[in-house]
C-alpha cells in the first residue's frame, strides 16, 4: 500500500547518489591562484581560491534517476503507451479496463490530431525518475508479463500531472549560476539536501534542434563545475551536468545509468561569489541564447498515492499496486529469507528510509541518533512530514545546515529528547536498545508518557531499578520486542538498522 492512516510513503532518493564533499588545493595554472577540488569521501577544507566541484554518479542500477522513452503522442514515433502489446494493453488484460483507448484519445492522436512529434510524457518521466526506483526486471501479474518498459511506462503515466506548476516541493525559474550550483551541491551533492539524502531534480533545459531551440525536462543526477577568480571580485567558470535521457526508444528497456548515454549540458558563468566553498545566489550566465543557461529546475512532491498525479481514469490503485509494488527488487543485501526482510520492506514502502546507498540497506549497521530522529518523526507523522520550525541552535554539535538538524530540534521541542548531555545531542553516536525503547514509547504516545505497570522481571539483564526497565517491559507487553534471546534484552547493545525496521513496523503499525 502507498498510504494508510498513519504513514504515507515518501521515497528518499537512493543514497547511491550520495557524495561527501572534499576540498583540496591543486595547481590551476594562474600564478598565485589554486583550485579547490571536490571529490567523494573526505572532509571539507575550504579555501578562498579557485573552485572545482564534482558529484558522484549513482553507484548501481536500481537507483532513482533512470533513462526512459518519452512516449510520444504520435503514431509515427514508437512505441506509444497505447500501442498493441505495450503497457496499457497489458494493464487492460488483467483489469478489464480500457486504459489503452483512453490513452489513445487523451495522450495520443485520437484527441490530438495536430500533435507534434515532441509532444509526449517527458515531464512525467522526469518527475517519476526523481522518486521511483529503476525497474530492474519483468514482473508477472495474473499471468501477464510486465516488462521493464511497461513498468516504466506505468510509473510515468502515474506522474502525468506532476508538472502543472502547483505540485513542486522545489522550484526555481531562471536561477542565477550561483543558485543553480547551490541546488546541485545541496540536492545532488547532499551538502544540505531537503530530505537528508542525495536526490536528483528536474532541469528544464534547452537543446538545439535544426533551426529551433526546444526546452525539455531532464532528471539531473551528476554535476561538475570549475572556476577561477577571487573572493573580492567573484569567480568565472563553467558548470557541466549529466541527466538521464529519454531518447532513443531503446532507453525504454534500459536498466543501467551510464554517463555515455546521458544528456550532457555545459554552461559558462561569471560573477559568482562563494562563501567558504559554497556558491551564493549570484553571477550571470555567459551567452545570449536560451541554450546558454538552464531555464528552470523543479521537483514534484512524491506521489504518495497511485492516483495523486494520475490523469488516465481507467487506471486504478488496485491494479497499479499489484503491478508496481516492489519493482525495484528492494535491497541487494537483504535476501528474501533474511529474518527482517519483511520489516525492511515495510519501512521502505512507507518511505521512512531509502536504504544506505547503492541499492543496499546495510541491515547490520548501527542506527545513529540523527538517523533515529528522522525515523521516529517520519513514523509518527507520515513520510511527507518535514519539520517547519526555524533553526534554533539547541545543540553545539548540531550546527545550522546539518542534514538532520530540523528533525533533532523538533524531537527536542516535543520533549522526546534532551540530548546526550548539556548542550549536546551526539548525532553520530549509535543508539542502544534501552534508549530506543524509551524513544519509541514517547513518540508513540506522548513526551510525558511513563509506563505504569509494576516491574515483572522479564529479562535477566534488566534488573529492578535499571533506568529503562519499565520502558523495556512495556515494549515487551505490547508485543514489540521479545528480547535478544531467551530471557535477555541486551539493553546496552546498539540497535541495528534491521532491528530498527522491526521496531518501527510494529510501533507504527506499518
Amino acid at each position: 500500500m502507498r498510504q494508510d492512516m498513519k504513514t504515507i510513503r515518501l521515497s528518499l532518493v537512493s543514497a547511491a547518489l550520495l557524495s561527501i564533499m572534499v576540498f583540496a588545493v591543486t595547481p590551476f595554472g594562474t600564478q598565485g591562484m589554486a583550485a579547490v577540488v571536490e571529490e567523494s569521501g573526505a572532509t571539507p577544507n575550504a579555501v578562498n581560491a579557485d573552485f572545482e566541484s564534482s558529484s558522484a554518479a549513482p553507484e548501481a542500477s536500481g537507483s532513482r534517476i533512470w533513462h526512459c522513452w518519452y512516449w510520444p503522442y504520435v503514431d509515427y514515433l514508437n512505441p506509444n503507451l497505447y500501442d498493441a502489446n505495450e503497457a496499457m494493453h497489458r494493464y487492460d488484460s488483467i483489469s478489464g479496463a480500457d486504459s489503452r483507448g483512453w490513452e489513445h484519445y487523451a495522450h495520443g492522436p485520437g484527441g490530438n490530431p495536430d500533435a507534434e512529434g515532441w509532444w509526449g510524457h517527458c515531464h512525467a518521466w522526469a518527475g517519476a525518475a526523481c522518486w521511483e526506483p529503476q525497474p530492474l526486471a519483468s514482473k508477472d501479474v495474473s499471468g501477464v508479463t510486465f516488462r521493464v518498459r511497461d513498468l516504466k511506462g506505468l510509473l510515468v503515466e502515474m506522474y502525468f500531472t506532476c508538472a502543472d506548476g502547483t505540485k513542486y516541493e522545489l522550484y526555481s525559474s531562471k536561477p542565477s549560476p550561483g543558485l543553480f550550483m547551490l541546488y546541485l551541491k545541496n540536492e545532488i551533492g547532499n551538502y544540505n539536501s531537503m530530505h537528508g539524502e542525495s536526490m536528483g531534480f528536474v532541469g528544464e533545459l534547452y537543446f538545439d534542434q535544426p533551426g529551433d531551440f526546444q526546452v525539455w525536462n531532464y532528471p539531473v543526477y551528476k554535476y561538475h563545475w570549475s572556476g577561477e577568480g577571487s573572493a573580492t571580485s567573484g569567480y568565472s567558470g563553467y558548470v557541466e551536468i549529466w541527466a538521464a535521457n529519454d531518447s532513443p526508444n531503446v532507453f525504454a528497456d534500459m536498466t543501467s545509468l551510464e554517463d555515455k548515454d546521458a544528456a550532457y549540458f555545459k554552461y559558462y558563468w561569471s560573477g559568482v561569489y562563494f562563501n567558504d566553498g559554497i556558491p551564493t545566489d549570484s553571477g550571470i550566465w555567459e551567452g545570449s541564447g536560451p541554450q546558454d543557461r538552464p531555464d528552470a529546475i523543479w521537483r514534484p512532491y512524491y506521489a504518495d498515492t497511485y492516483t495523486k498525479y494520475l490523469e488516465n481514469t481507467q487506471l486504478t490503485s488496485q491494479y497499479l499496486a499489484a503491478i508496481l509494488e516492489d519493482n525495484s527488487g528492494t535491497f541487494t543485501d537483504v535476501p528474501s529469507d533474511y529474518w527482517a526482510a519483511g520489516y525492511i520492506d515495510k519501512i521502505y514502502q512507507a518511505g521512512i528510509t531509502q536504504g544506505c546507498g547503492g541499492g543496499r540497506f546495510c541491515p547490520e549497521d548501527y542506527v545513529t541518533r540523527a538517523q533515529m530522529a528522522k525515523f521516529l518523526l517520519k513514523g509518527r507523522y507520515g513520510s511527507p512530514y518535514e519539520p517547519m520550525n526555524p533553526y534554533k541552535g539547541y545543540f553545539y554539535d548540531v550546527p545550522f545546515g546539518y542534514w538532520a538538524a530540523y528533525y533533532i530540534e523538533q524531537l527536542y521541542d516535543e520533549g522526546i529528547t534532551g540530548g546526550c548531555g548539556p548542550g549536546y545531542f551526539c548525532p553520530d553516536d549509535p543508539v542502544n536498545r534501552a534508549q530506543m525503547a524509551k524513544f519509541l514509547l514517547k513518540v508513540l504516545y506522548e513526551a510525558s508518557y511513563e509506563p505504569m505497570n509494576p516491574y515483572k522481571g522479564y529479562f535477566y539483564d534488566v534488573p529492578f531499578g535499571y533506568w529503562a526497565a519499565y520502558y523495556i517491559e512495556q515494549l515487551y507487553d505490547e508485543g514489540i520486542t521479545g528480547g535478544c534471546g531467551p530471557g535477555y534484552f541486551c539493553p546496552e547493545d546498539y540497535v541495528t538498522r534491521a532491528q530498527m525496521a522491526k521496531f518501527l513496523t510494529l510501533v507504527f503499525n506499518l
